[in-house]
This record gives C-alpha cells, sequence and structure tokens, in this order.
C-alpha cells in the first residue's frame, strides 16, 4: 500500500484558532489524517509541509518508522514528521480493521489517570466530593491528609479508572 497524495490544509475556527490537518490518501483507497502545527503564516506552514513531505509520494504507507527517518534525515521540521507519523498511524489502523493500541502491540495497562469532573467550589465542598467518590470505589488518590496540606479550591483531583479489555473506561 503506497502514498499516492499528501494534502495539507489549513482549519480556521470562528473562534481565530488556526491549525493544519494533513490527509495522506494511499493506492488502496485509504485516507489518514494528522495535525501539525501552524506559525504565524498558516500558508507558509502548508507550503512547508508541501516541500517536505513531497518525497514522500510513492511510499510504502505502512512503513511510519522508515518514513520518520527519511523525514529526519532531510531535516523536515518536527510538525511534519508528527503530522505525517499520525496520517500513516491512521491509515494503519483503518486498514486493519484494529484499533491503533492493538496494531501497536496491545494494551500496556489497565488502568489509566484521568481527571475527575468536580464542579469548582470551597474547599470543603472539593473534600466532601472526593470522599464521596471515593467511598464508591472511583480510586482517588487523595485522602485526607491531602486536603490539610493544599488548597484545593477550583482544583480537580485524579482518578485512576479501571479501563476494560476493549480499551474502553469501567464503570465503578
Amino acid at each position: 500500500m503506497n502514498i499516492t497524495r499528501i494534502e495539507p490544509r489549513v482549519i480556521a475556527e470562528p473562534s481565530g484558532r488556526s491549525y493544519v490537518v494533513l490527509k495522506v490518501m494511499t493506492d488502496e483507497a485509504y485516507a489518514g489524517y494528522g495535525e501539525a502545527p501552524v506559525g504565524a503564516d498558516p500558508q507558509a506552514t502548508v507550503d512547508r509541509l508541501n516541500r517536505e513531505l513531497a518525497n514522500e509520494v510513492g511510499a510504502n504507507a505502512t512503513q511510519t518508522l522508515l518514513a520518520d527517518l527519511r523525514l529526519q534525515r532531510a531535516d523536515a521540521s518536527h510538525g511534519a514528521r508528527a503530522a505525517l507519523n499520525m496520517a500513516l498511524l491512521d491509515i494503519m489502523g483503518k486498514s486493519t480493521k484494529a484499533p491503533l493500541y492493538e496494531v501497536l502491540g496491545g494494551p500496556t495497562r489497565n488502568k489509566a489517570r484521568a481527571m475527575a469532573v468536580i464542579d469548582s467550589g470551597t474547599d470543603a465542598q472539593i473534600r466532601s466530593a472526593v470522599l464521596e467518590a471515593k467511598s464508591v470505589g472511583l480510586g482517588f488518590e487523595l485522602d485526607e491528609a491531602d486536603f490539610a496540606k493544599y488548597p484545593f479550591a477550583g482544583t480537580k483531583p485524579f482518578v485512576s479508572l479501571p479501563v476494560q479489555d476493549d480499551g474502553s473506561i469501567a464503570s465503578p
């Protein structure tokens, strides 16, 4: 499966934020997408990506490490390397019809660290919410002693949530 076309496009949000999405097409009709950071001039970023990635057209789309090595040797920007890598990994996941974490070797853990959604409030309100969530098994890494040491007003403590075999977050 070879790369047939590489198209960087500027995306401008109504908020004023701009970024470049890189679309990589293959001869087997798979499309992969990656994102590159934008400098002060978005069109200059598109031109740079077109220039730095031009030699990748015709290359094997499944050889992500070789593609990155070629770009590294050509002194391509980190943004170009990252965007192409994302797009090629996207293609690999689509072409194998498997989640990317499986393509890359399977899960490496069965828990993920995540931020709890706790509305801001006073220390007492946050303490109460954290201790209540902890009592039903959400796995907070904070305990009563932590509240005495740190001001938590307006913060959102971390939790460890169990991850199921399919990669989804298990309910407590």
